[in-house]
């Protein structure tokens, strides 16, 4: 497949300059949000990916790795030459993407990819530069809810990309005021007015005098007056404790060793807001002077927006606990703290008893009512501690590390069976309500995630074959289970 008609071989000046800038921005600031799109979506694999010439580069990928690649062999090369949104069902199917490598290699059939567009900071003009874009190996279609939040991870993504190319054309503009002293009162309106537009500022700290030097874009982040000026100590105030341990190890390393800082902490400004920040340095030195100077800016937005849909990501919408993909990273930190330093870990496997009973007898909103209260319940103040997680549909688990919850796991299970079996009140009515349980310990003889898994659902097994509601605990050598 060719290049689409109007995407020229030789990209303009300007994408040149924000590519370049992009190349060298720091990955941490792109690999979360692939990370997020892969679990968001529920996929395989996703990648944040920008065009350059006749190649297709990768910032940031999560389940996969994506080398430099030519253009007409990647789906991602539709979505950046028409500027439009693509989602495909089955790429094998699809005459434009069939004869793609990936395709024919059956290491693809799934696609879903939004454009990403900067704006140059020099002339306001708008380019398409790249793609976030989703993919599996096995065919499906990709509800609009789904292709909606991906299109908000675009708009973030955005965001973070004009973060960028704005603080570094900033960084940019405030060298060449002081290097352009003709130019330096043309060069000041202009940082201004940057500073404004990316709420951002620059400081500058010399040494060995300590002396603090703020633009008025710090402390307007600050919310201080215009006119306070205040010694390093003060200055470092504003950071809670954790924070400004950050901030201190980086000014020291920086006066150490030279190397040039970009990190992100709390603030809490002059008026008591808490607000998060960026903060990037550098060490100058010249013949009459040594400094540490750099930028400073506000990203509370985009770190709350982040947070949001990590925390979206990471839950159930009905019951308001762990989803799927939050509890199999949650096990998988839990086994390798097991395996490190012998820290407990035990499962316990829940299954509500009759439920598809009850939806078919009193339809599903009640059904929701009784997954809500489950939900409430896992959340109990005994519970504190534990992870509790909706595996799907109605089976349910909770994980336990604590050494205190571990220690009276018998007891523990005993009460949760007895919360679980508690009626459930709905608009209907009280709603019938219990669940079998089965839990194991991981152990010698328990390798793995998958055999504690296994482990525990032998347990439920067990438990259902001797009585809806009961629990059963699975025991190494003694048959392989025991009545809790």
């Amino acid at each position: 497949m060719t290049l689409p008609d109007g995407i020229p071989g030789a990209e303009p000046e300007a994408v040149e300059r924000m590519l370049s800038l992009l190349q060298a921005a720091p990955i941490e600031q792109f690999g979360p949000l692939a990370t997020i799109a892969r679990t968001l979506l529920g996929t395989s694999m996703a990648a944040i990916r920008f065009a350059e010439g006749q190649m297709i580069w990768t910032k940031a990928a999560s389940g996969a790795y994506f080398p430099p690649t030519p253009r007409e062999t990647q789906l991602c090369n539709l979505v950046i030459g028409t500027d439009a949104t693509i989602a495909v069902a089955d790429a094998r199917e699809d005459s434009r993407f069939a004869h793609m490598p990936a395709v024919v290699a059956d290491e693809l059939r799934f696609y879903a990819g939004v454009p990403l567009r900067a704006v140059d900071p020099m002339d306001g003009e708008r380019h398409t530069i790249g793609v976030i874009c989703v993919a599996d190996p096995e065919p499906r279609i990709m509800p609009e809810p789904q292709l909606a939040a991906l299109k908000a991870l675009a708009e973030l993504i955005e965001s973070v990309i004009a973060s960028h190319v704005t603080a570094t054309r900033a960084i940019d503009i405030a060298t060449l005021a002081n290097a352009q002293a003709a130019e330096l009162q043309r060069q000041e309106r202009l940082f201004s007015h940057a500073e404004r537009l990316a709420m951002i500022g620059s400081w500058r700290v010399t040494l060995p005098g300590n002396e603090v030097l703020w633009s008025p874009g710090v402390r307007r982040i600050h919310e201080l007056p215009e006119d306070a000026v205040l010694p390093l100590e003060e200055a470092l105030a504003f950071y809670p404790p954790h924070a400004r341990a950050v901030v201190e190890d980086a000014l020291a390393n920086a006066i150490a060793t030279g190397e040039p800082f970009d990190f992100e902490v709390d603030l809490t400004t002059a008026a008591g807001r808490l607000r998060r920040v960026r903060v990037l340095g550098e060490l100058e030195r010249d013949d009459a002077d040594v400094a540490l100077a750099g930028m400073f800016q506000d990203v509370t937005d985009r770190y709350h927006l982040e947070q949001q849909l990590r925390r979206s990501a990471e839950t159930d919408t009905l019951t308001g606990i762990a989803n799927r993909a939050a509890f199999d990273a949650a096990l998988d930190r839990a086994i390798g703290r097991t395996q490190s330093d012998a820290a407990p870990c035990i499962l316990v496997l829940i299954d509500l008893d009759h439920f598809k009973h009850t939806n078919d007898t009193h339809g599903h909103l009640a059904g929701d009512d009784v997954l809500r209260a489950v939900g409430e319940r896992l959340r109990a103040p005994q519970l504190q501690g534990a992870f509790a997680a909706r595996l799907g549909g109605d089976e349910f688990a909770v994980l336990l590390t604590d050494r205190m919850l571990v220690d009276q796991v018998d007891l523990l299970v005993a009460r949760l069976s007895a919360d679980l079996a508690r009626p459930v009140a709905t608009q209907d009515g009280a709603m019938p309500c219990s669940a079998t349980i089965g839990y194991a310990a991981f152990v010698p003889g328990i390798a793995n995630a998958r055999e504690l898994i296994h482990a525990a659902d032998n347990a439920l097994y067990q438990a259902k074959r001797r009585r809806r509601g009961s629990a059963v605990r699975h025991v190494i050598g003694a048959g392989d289970r025991q009545r809790a």
